[in-house]
């Protein structure tokens, strides 16, 4: 049993539901608290943009891409390699096509 001192206890609470809703989370929060549940790791803290917010539904499920998918959907490109995510310029080229190829799959449904 463990406790948890000063924790929103709705925040709290949302881990005993099959789908978690966020609204207007902070991306750094979500990042982290997506990255302990789907077991991903990021590449420097420091290259997540500070000033996006994120609102998303995410089944306990669903798995790492529909959480990519969720950051992506907030205008925030991303680069995934072995597991480890990225958000930092230097893998912007990967990065750029990434987002073309998920635009093309968007064209072809």
């Amino acid at each position: 049993m463990s406790y948890v001192a000063n924790q929103d206890f709705n925040e709290a609470k949302m881990w005993t539901r099959k789908v978690r809703v966020y609204k207007d989370m902070p991306l750094r929060a979500f990042v982290d608290e997506m990255s302990r549940w789907e077991g991903f790791a990021i590449k420097r803290w420091e290259c997540i943009p500070k000033d996006k917010q994120i609102s998303a539904a995410i089944c306990y499920q669903s798995g790492r891409e529909a959480v990519y998918g969720a950051i992506r959907q907030a205008g925030v490109l991303l680069h995934e390699e072995n597991g480890m995510i990225s958000f930092c310029p230097e893998d912007k080229r990967d990065r750029v096509a990434m987002r073309l190829l998920v635009e093309k799959d968007r064209k072809l449904k």
